[in-house]
Formats: C-alpha cells, structure tokens, sequence
C-alpha cells in the first residue's frame, strides 16, 4: 500500500494527507460537540440532565457522520477519507488508553465519560459511516487499487529487466 523510495520517503503521500485529515476532523468534531452544548443547553433549562448528557453525545455523533459522508463524496480519494476516519478513532483510542494510565480513578471515572461523548462516540460513528460507504463504493467500482498496483509492478519488472540486460 505504502512504498517508499530509496531516501526513505513515501512514495505516496496517502498516508501523511490522512493522518493531517483525521486530526482536522478530530478538532471538527470537537468544535461541533463543544458549540451544540453551549448554545443549545441554555435553550432547554427544563431538560434533565441525562437528556441534556444524550443530546450532546448524540447529535454531534449524529452530525460528525454526516459530514463524514460528505466528505466521502466530495473527495476523488475515497481511501484517504477512510483512513483520516481510522486515524481519528484510533488516536482516541490511545488517548483514553492513556488516559486511563495517566490519572488515578477517581479522575478517570469523571472525565472518562465526557471524553467518550466528546471524541470517542463521533469518531467511532463518523468511521463506521465512512468505511459502509467504502465498502459500498468498492463493489460499485472494483479495484482500482489492484490496478494501479499492476501498473506499478509492471513498470519495477520493465526496469529490472533493463539492469539485467
């Protein structure tokens, strides 16, 4: 998937545009969870708690998908919206790892549910809305990947066969 040349770069910068991708989606998602909770809470005084708590885990999750499908749509390189998705939700991942490393319990009962509804949720539904509708553009438009691989491959045996003439 990833070749890299002689100097040790990528020869497909696939792989550094995905994961810069996957941080601005991550930052997003957070702006849009973050900006819902503050203008929306004060409108809806009369909400419980944990209505307020659902409302602000799922709309942004909800929305995060949706502009993630846009994306998908937008973008030519359909791979590279699916790995900044996969990139976002495993930088998550690691951060409530971490997270859970880092501070004692009591910390990490407190801020572990926020950090879940703020990054975990709509990274987790924006990936699987992206990687449905990969999945579904795949057999809609069949390896182009296996192509291009072809082509690269028949141009690497071309080349050896001239150094070894």
């Amino acid at each position: 998937m990833f070749r890299f040349t002689k100097d040790g770069r990528l020869q497909s910068q696939n792989l550094l545009y995905a994961f810069f991708l996957g941080l601005g989606l991550l930052f997003v998602h957070f702006l849009i969870g973050n900006l819902l909770s503050v203008w929306i809470e004060p409108l809806v005084p009369a909400w419980s708690r944990a209505a307020k708590n659902a409302f602000d885990i799922l709309v942004p999750a909800l929305i995060a998908g949706a502009l993630s499908a846009l994306l998908f749509r937008l973008l030519k390189r359909k791979k590279i919206v699916l790995m900044a998705c996969w990139f976002e939700f495993l930088l998550t991942v690691i951060f409530v790892i971490a997270m859970a490393f880092q501070y004692d319990a009591d910390t990490v009962s407190v801020l572990l549910l926020a950090f879940l509804g703020i990054f975990v949720v709509p990274a987790a539904v924006s990936t699987a809305v992206v990687t449905i509708q990969y999945v579904l553009w795949r057999r809609r438009n069949p390896d182009p990947i296996r192509e291009e691989q072809r082509e690269i491959q028949a141009r690497e045996d071309e080349a050896t066969t001239e150094e070894s003439a």
